[in-house]
């Protein structure tokens, strides 16, 4: 990229090999070993006149397979994240996705995650600290080596209740 008169103008590789560049074709998963954002692969597309960051998976679903209709969802078939095989790659709803999430045992919640720091009697102490008042909730996030969303949502209710 460089200017030119003031207008940017954007070295134009190929698309498809900057993203394939970025590709590791294992026997099964193609693993994107680029930019990850919350774990799935991030690519940086020229879309509309300006850069934008785009879903690697999604890329590899157009390039292959076609067309995304609007509100649709690129699903893994692999559970993989960062899999970009296109054999891997389905459509579906977010209803589908969940679906599909819960009936292969990936959604678990509180003490049932492995990384839960959290229970009921925990919940309660949070509470209770709470309740004898003086303290925020960062203050009470950081005593409990947890997320200030995490606390606000046990203080109200929403979550960890008996």
């Amino acid at each position: 990229m460089f200017l030119n008169g003031g207008f940017m103008l954007v070295d134009r590789k190929d698309e498809y090999q900057r993203w394939l560049d970025k590709v590791n074709k294992t026997d099964s998963c193609w693993l994107w070993e680029g930019t990850l954002n919350r774990k799935y692969g991030a690519f940086r597309r020229f879309i509309n006149d300006k850069w934008t960051m785009y879903k690697a998976h999604r890329f590899a679903y157009e390039y292959f397979k076609g067309e995304i209709p609007q509100g649709m969802f690129v699903c893994h078939s692999c559970d993989v994240p960062h899999c970009v095989n296109p054999d891997h790659l389905w459509l579906g709803t977010q209803k589908e996705n969940m679906t599909d999430m819960v009936k292969k045992g990936r959604k678990v919640n509180g003490i049932k995650k492995n990384c839960a720091n959290l229970n009921f009697k925990i919940a309660e102490e949070i509470r209770q600290v709470f309740k004898q008042g003086g303290k925020k909730y960062p203050e009470i996030a950081k005593m409990f080596n947890t997320s200030t969303a995490q606390v606000c949502r046990i203080i109200n209710n929403k979550i960890w209740k008996e």
